[in-house]
């Protein structure tokens, strides 16, 4: 998972994004205006959460491509 990528849960009442890493973990803020929360969850066992339907992947982080040609 890079930064940038994009979850909902709960229906998709609340977006998550991955914002960066814990040690080998994963870390998700809540987008919202007045969001406060992070998530943190191993890589296992949020792949776990994705395939089980927890979180529905909305916009894959990619890398900017940049620098001199």
């Amino acid at each position: 998972m890079k930064k940038g990528t994009l979850f909902t849960i709960g229906n998709g009442k609340k977006v998550y994004e991955v914002v960066g890493r814990f040690g080998k973990d994963i870390v998700l803020a809540d987008t919202s205006e007045n969001g406060d929360e992070v998530l943190i969850y191993g890589p296992t066992e949020l792949q776990g959460l994705i395939d089980e339907k927890h979180f529905e992947l909305v916009l894959d982080g990619k890398k900017k491509s940049g620098g001199k040609k």
